[in-house]
């Protein structure tokens, strides 16, 4: 559980390969910088859990933590690092 202003991010998956069909190799690929919330700390009031958002590809600490019965990398963020809320 998040802590005061913290939110858990898990992000979308990366792209392997171009719309025109180009796989990407792991130097080429980008950090995902849209995800869903997936918990929120206690002081968070503009946000809630199942929010999709788009963030700054370097926004947020990495940590891998035991989702749904397996590892998953997810972000850990403030509500300054989100830069919009997708409907």
């Amino acid at each position: 559980m998040p802590l005061r202003n913290s939110i858990f991010v898990l992000p979308d998956k990366i792209v392997d390969k171009t719309n025109s069909g180009i796989i990407l190799t792991d130097f080429t690929k980008k950090r995902p910088t849209s995800g869903t919330i997936i918990a929120i700390g206690n002081k968070i009031e503009d946000f809630k859990i199942g929010d999709r958002i788009i963030y700054g590809e370097f926004s947020g600490a990495k940590h891998t933590i035991n989702y749904n019965n397996e590892d998953t990398e997810i972000f850990i963020m403030t509500p300054d690092d989100i830069l919009a809320l997708l409907q």
